[in-house]
């Protein structure tokens, strides 16, 4: 069963309060590719709530809004190594798992044809009760942090307990600032829009180490729109990472180079890069 229940309010013109819960539904499914221990996944559940309010203040709008989710089998990728020697990708579930944090938005009408926008969003997570995973970084868990958990598999490979760990790729601090100016010219209006986008670091695994941290990346984007009288065609130029930034968004792999406990110890991480400054242009038309 799964869908959505939901309440607001309007005290007044320019002010509704709302809330909210909705039971979401991810199917199972096999792991492919290879031969594995646990090749089923389980089926995925969320029970999703959310609060919040929307203000109207003359030319301002501010807009807040709180949210948690409680996870029930969270599907996850983990890369496990197989018995002739190839790393392959399973995905696996994690029994209970919480998301919560708060969003905050402001748009202000600064002008006839000009408007900013302000959004910060914090974002928290937590593992609980999962256990047991290989971390293929830390087969034998020995590096800092490490939760070993149960006896220890043939070859030496030490499970762990994620108890406590963080969700990845969910940055705690995000910060997105957008400037735009439209103007009317007759035949159509040209409009200027410029973006930036902060990223606070994050985890690209589930194994909270420091060879899965992601550092902190910045982007600037910047599109210029022109929109042809009675919006029947728009024509849009684009710049994505207009400075060319080279940031992280998640890991893929990792290799191991030596013993746990040799101070030769090191991790190989690969990890998969932001685009590149991109540009191009796209034409639509409405018949």
């Amino acid at each position: 069963m799964t869908g959505t229940a939901g309440i607001q309010w309007r005290p007044d013109g320019d002010t509704l309060v709302y809330g909210s819960y909705g039971r979401g539904y991810k199917a199972g499914g096999f792991n492919a590719g290879g031969i594995s221990a646990f090749p089923e996944t389980d089926s995925e559940h969320v029970d999703a709530f959310e609060v919040g309010v929307k203000k109207g203040l003359g030319p301002l709008q501010l807009n807040v809004a709180g949210y948690y989710y409680k996870y029930e089998n969270l599907q996850i990728p983990l890369v496990v190594p197989q018995a002739a020697g190839v790393d392959l990708t399973e995905f696996f579930n994690l029994e209970d798992s919480r998301s919560y944090g708060v969003e905050a938005e402001a748009q202000w009408r600064v002008a006839s044809g000009l408007n900013l926008l302000l959004n910060y969003s914090y974002a928290d997570s937590e593992i609980r009760s999962s256990c047991c995973f290989i971390d293929i970084a830390d087969p034998m868990a020995t590096q800092p942090g490490a939760q070993p958990s149960g006896a220890p598999l043939p070859g030496g490979r030490q499970p762990q307990s994620l108890d406590g760990e963080r969700l990845p790729h969910l940055p705690r601090h995000k910060i997105t600032a957008n400037a735009n100016y439209t103007v009317d010219l007759g035949p159509g209006s040209l409009t200027l829009s410029a973006t930036y986008t902060w990223r606070d670091k994050m985890y690209g695994s589930v194994f909270n180490r420091y060879y899965t941290e992601l550092p902190s990346s910045e982007q600037v984007d910047a599109r210029l729109l022109w929109t042809g009288r009675d919006d029947r065609y728009r024509v849009t130029l684009f710049v994505k990472n207009l400075f060319d930034k080279t940031d992280f968004d998640g890991l893929s792999d990792f290799d191991v180079y030596g013993l746990p406990l040799d101070p030769a110890f090191s991790v190989e991480r690969k990890t998969n890069m932001l685009p590149p400054r991109t540009y191009g242009v796209q034409f639509q038309f409405k018949i």
